[in-house]
């Protein structure tokens, strides 16, 4: 972006969605070989130290609004997944809330709340201050079929959503 000549960050692993913790720290979604499930690493580019924090993850990786900390959807197991927390100053990982069930997209909306879809119909919380995910209600419904990722601009005033044909 500076006139200066690419170079490869990452050359050991196989990365299928990535977020920027900082300058120079990622949280990677690393596709699992040979049936293993997918991980959650911790990157640090300075040292090239790589952390595994999580198996079985969905590929939602976000920066939590307001806060020092990453978003994942960890996949406990088949009926349980959840939102969950990495603490970037104290690398603790906790839960925020279960997603709706099967689903692992979601994205923050910059006042702190969690939108996500069950494939037709989209949902919103706050996980301070509720512990259910409320319907949203949306003008031509009958686009939103399949929806299988969502995201928000940086002011929060536009939402991309795909769907299926």
């Amino acid at each position: 972006m500076e006139g200066k000549d690419p170079y490869v960050i990452i050359d050991s692993l196989v990365v299928g969605y990535h977020v920027w913790a900082d300058n120079s720290h990622l949280a990677l979604f690393v596709l699992g070989k040979d049936g293993s499930p997918n991980t959650l690493h911790y990157l640090r580019l300075p040292t090239q130290e790589d952390t595994i924090l999580a198996d079985n993850i969905g590929r939602a990786l976000h920066r939590i609004p307001n806060e020092r900390a990453i978003s994942f959807v960890h996949k406990v197991t088949a009926d349980t997944w959840q939102i969950k927390k990495l603490d970037l100053e104290t690398m603790q990982v906790s839960v925020i809330v279960n997603t709706l069930p099967g689903q692992e997209d979601i994205a923050w909306l910059p006042d702190g709340r969690l939108i996500t879809s069950d494939g037709t119909k989209l949902f919103v919380l706050h996980p301070r201050k509720e512990k259910t995910w409320s319907e949203v209600t949306v003008a031509n419904s009958s686009l939103l079929k399949g929806i299988t990722r969502l995201a928000v601009s940086t002011k929060g005033d536009k939402l991309a959503v795909v769907v299926s044909e």
